[in-house]
């Protein structure tokens, strides 16, 4: 769900649904927010479910499995290493 879709169901300007989710969530933007989920979901299902990488990204919106890598890296800090499960791991 985009941005843009959220400040209409909220009934709010974009600026100001921005300016309270990050109020509420401590300084994290919607955009940060959505991807910090996105690589938790992302993590949980190649290591639970056994779902390969390019298979997560592609459930989860990414464009393909490097853009995941880019956002995980972003958000761990670490570069995934990749099994020939094709799993993330931290």
């Amino acid at each position: 769900m985009s941005v843009k879709e959220l400040t209409q169901l909220c009934c709010l300007s974009e600026s100001s649904f921005r300016r309270k989710f990050k109020a509420y969530s401590h300084g994290i933007s919607p955009l940060a927010y959505r991807n910090r989920l996105r690589v938790l979901k992302a993590k949980q299902l190649c290591t639970i479910t056994a779902c390969t990488i390019e298979r997560a990204a592609q459930i989860l919106g990414f464009c393909d499995a490097a853009h995941l890598y880019r956002i995980y890296k972003q958000y761990t800090g670490k570069t995934s290493k990749q099994r020939p499960n094709s799993t993330l791991h931290l």
